[in-house]
């Protein structure tokens, strides 16, 4: 005679413990809002240039009468790779 229960049989196929739900859920939700927030820079339709960053805070310091080379040895730290050109 077996006394083996209804219970283990009716038991689901695949079955996480409440912390890996959790975990799952937000790294699914994670990238989902990665996605999200990243598509407008991924169907931007202007070309990203890496030095516009440094060619506009160098107009700057020229439009504000500053010196072109900040003090290396301040934050934040700007070092220009190119040199002054008139």
């Amino acid at each position: 005679m077996s006394f083996t229960s209804n219970r283990n049989l009716r038991k689901p196929i695949f079955s996480l413990p409440s912390t890996e739900k959790l975990l799952l859920g937000s790294t699914v939700l994670a990238a989902m809002l990665a996605i999200f927030w990243s598509a407008p820079l991924i169907f931007s339709p202007y070309q990203i240039d890496y030095g516009e960053g440094l060619m506009l805070e160098g107009a700057m310091r020229v439009l504000h009468s500053q010196p072109l080379y900040s003090n290396p040895f301040v934050f934040p730290v700007v070092l220009h790779v190119y040199g002054p050109v008139a």
